[in-house]
C-alpha cells in the first residue's frame, strides 16, 4: 500500500481539498468577471486569468478544459442570479401588467447596471466565441423568455390579456432588452441606468396593452375610436 490515497484527502491551512478545489473556482469565476467584463474574452488569456485568480495553470485544467467553459460558468451564474431576483420581485408583486413589468425589469436592469461587468458578459462577451456557446446563449434567453411568458399566462388566466400563444413573442422582448443594454454599454458617454428602465417598460407595456381584454378598437389609421 502507498500513502497517495490518505494524502489527498489532507487538509491544508484549515482547509479539505473540496474547500480549496471550490475556493480556486470561485478565484476564476471572479477573475473572469473582472477579466472578461473589461478587458474582454477575446483579450484575456489564461495565463492572464490564472494570475488574476492566483492559481496555476495544472489547477485551471482540473476545473476548465479552456477559457470557453470558464465563460459558460461565468455567464450561467449571472443569469441564474438575475433570474432568480426576477422570480422573486415578480412574486411579490401585485397581479396586474403594469406592476409585473416594472417589479422584473427594474431589477433586471438594476442587477446588471450596477456592475457593467455583468452586463457585459451577459450581452457582449457570449456573442461569436463558437457556436455551442451561441446555442448554449439562445438557452439562457429562452429561460428568461419563458419566465415572461409565464407572466403573461398569469395574466391571461386571471382575465386581464387575451389568451393567445405568447412564447415568441416574449422572446422578442427579451432580445429587445438586450440590445438596449448593448446600446447602454457601447454608447460614449454612456447614459445613467435611471434611463433604460423607462424605454424597456415602454416596450413591455405596449405589447401587454395590446393584447388586453378591453384594449380600445382604433381606426384604420391606428389611433385610438374616441366615444361620441
Amino acid at each position: 500500500m502507498t500513502g497517495a490515497g490518505p494524502a489527498q484527502g489532507r487538509r491544508w491551512r484549515g482547509q479539505s481539498p473540496q474547500e480549496r478545489r471550490e475556493g480556486r473556482r470561485r478565484r476564476l469565476l471572479d477573475a473572469g468577471l473582472e477579466l472578461f467584463g473589461t478587458t474582454g474574452y477575446a483579450a484575456t488569456s489564461l495565463t492572464a486569468l490564472c494570475a488574476s485568480a492566483g492559481v496555476s495553470p495544472r489547477h485551471f485544467y482540473e476545473l476548465y478544459p479552456g477559457r470557453e467553459q470558464l465563460l459558460a460558468d461565468l455567464h450561467d451564474e449571472l443569469a441564474l442570479e438575475t433570474a432568480r431576483r426576477v422570480r422573486q420581485a415578480h412574486d411579490t408583486a401585485p397581479l396586474s401588467p403594469e406592476a409585473r413589468i416594472s417589479a422584473g425589469l427594474s431589477t433586471a436592469l438594476a442587477y446588471l447596471t450596477a456592475d457593467p461587468r455583468r452586463a457585459r458578459v451577459l450581452q457582449l462577451e457570449a456573442i461569436g466565441v463558437s457556436s455551442w456557446f451561441d446555442h448554449h446563449r439562445r438557452e439562457v434567453i429562452g429561460v428568461f423568455a419563458e419566465a415572461t411568458a409565464e407572466q403573461y399566462r398569469l395574466l391571461a388566466a386571471d382575465g386581464q390579456l387575451v389568451d393567445r400563444p405568447f412564447g415568441p413573442v416574449a422572446t422578442a422582448l427579451v432580445g429587445a432588452v438586450a440590445e438596449l443594454l448593448v446600446d447602454w454599454l457601447l454608447t460614449e458617454p454612456r447614459r445613467p441606468p435611471e434611463e433604460l428602465l423607462p424605454v424597456a417598460t415602454e416596450v413591455f407595456l405596449a405589447v401587454f396593452q395590446g393584447r388586453a381584454v378591453h384594449a380600445p378598437r382604433t381606426r384604420s389609421g391606428g389611433a385610438p375610436l374616441r366615444r361620441a
